[in-house]
């Protein structure tokens, strides 16, 4: 609990009330109380990665295992403004055993008239030496082998709505927090150096509810942080301003949209870093849910995003678009699939790394508690700023059947 609690800025206040706040509530339940309150979920994974490390070229190229998953989750609610929930995932790659590694999450949400505050710590344990891509690779590759490194991570929300009939003023403030606690080898050629970064802003909401919608403008300002690599002189830390505009509701009486859009202006610390001293990029976050009929159900996901890099010296814009399609057959079969494009475009270098993903699942409830499914993915990694550079282009595929029971 105390690594839990360190992993938070550091702030001794901050830290000081959230052991309090979680001790209070383990001791304030009876045993009994406390089991009354208690679910647990069982689940398991067994299947094959055809590509660990993302990379067809090279000695990583094409590093396929079996692997099997086990992930218990529990969930408390001892309110029923209040859910409390840990995790535990642990993952064994039958060929790849150095890539071995568990994932535990602890997390907290609260919601009680117009406050709502949620906070979910991660913390990894898994293989101390970072990835030596000898010949290059896609940036998604090292996205994908640094979930496996040792590392602590917080993600945390909190807004307040007050409700002044027809319009609402609704001030909120995020975190974004990475401790990324592989070794560091200044000077290796092709070796991933992860830094830590963070992101932390606040702003205000201000709109209106006209019967099923609701029209708003929003102002964010914040700071993200990125680390020095390997003693480097340079980084791009810097504070940033986000405009935007927001609607949610339905579109006629089977589609529902989620949107938020604006331009978002950062001024960067070191104007020697790659990029400069200002980068003015854009802001996307919506979700549009079509019910074509009864039983099936089409997703549109549009996402962009600025952030600082966690392996150099550079800011990247994250752009992701989906596409799914579920479809309920009856009380116990149901069918997933779906496409996405997912873009890593970096400021003040050539590089533009897509990843298309293709995903098919056929899911069955058993009853009794029990549910399992059989799910396929396949991903394309290229190379849209043409650099002709092998490394940059692979294939993977993802083949697992899961099962699960709840408690």
């Amino acid at each position: 609990m105390n690594r839990l609690i360190q992993a938070l800025p550091p702030f001794s206040f901050a830290r000081r009330a959230g052991t309090g706040a979680l001790l209070a509530l383990l001791l304030g339940a009876g045993p009994w109380a406390l089991a009354s309150q208690l679910t647990l979920n069982l689940r398991s994974d067994l299947g094959y990665d055809s590509s660990l490390f993302r990379i067809d070229v090279g000695d990583l190229g094409k590093t396929d295992s079996l692997f099997l998953g086990i992930r218990p989750e529990l969930r408390w609610t001892p309110a029923s403004s209040i859910r409390i929930t840990y995790s535990a995932e642990a993952i064994l790659y039958f060929d790849a055993s150095e890539e071995n590694h568990l994932r535990q999450m602890l997390g907290l949400n609260f919601r009680q008239e117009n406050l709502t505050f949620s906070t979910t710590f991660t913390r990894v344990d898994g293989p101390s030496e970072g990835v030596t891509f000898a010949e290059g690779r896609n940036a998604w590759a090292t996205l994908h082998a640094r979930t496996r490194r040792p590392q602590w991570q917080n993600r945390s929300n909190l807004q307040y709505v007050f409700d002044l009939g027809t319009v609402f003023i609704r001030p909120l403030a995020s975190l974004v927090y990475e401790d990324l606690e592989s070794r560091i080898r200044p000077g290796v050629a092709g070796y991933d150096n992860w830094i830590d970064r963070y992101d932390l802003a606040g702003g205000v909401d201000i709109g209106r509810d006209l019967e099923n919608w609701a029209f708003y403008a929003g102002w964010r300002y914040g700071r993200q942080g990125q680390g020095r690599q390997g003693g480097r002189l340079t980084d791009r830390s810097n504070k940033y301003h986000r405009a935007l505009i927001g609607l949610t509701g339905p579109l006629g009486p089977r589609a529902d949209l989620r949107l938020e859009v604006g331009p978002a202006f950062h001024r960067y610390d070191d104007p020697a870093s790659p990029g400069g001293r200002g980068g003015d990029t854009w802001y996307l976050d919506g979700n549009l849910r079509f019910r074509v009929t009864p039983q099936d159900i089409l997703t549109l996901v549009g996402n962009i995003r600025s952030s600082v890099s966690s392996t150099g010296l550079v800011s990247s814009e994250v752009r992701t678009f989906s596409l799914s399609h579920n479809r309920k057959w009856d009380d116990t079969w149901s069918t997933q699939i779906g496409f996405s494009a997912r873009a890593l475009v970096y400021a003040g270098i050539t590089r533009k790394d897509w990843l298309y993903t293709t995903s098919a699942s056929i899911l069955r409830d058993f009853g009794a508690d029990w549910k399992g499914g059989l799910h396929l993915e396949h991903e394309e990694g290229r190379d849209r700023a043409d650099t002709g550079q092998a490394s940059r282009e692979f294939s993977r595929t993802l083949l697992y059947l899961r099962f699960s029971r709840a408690f």
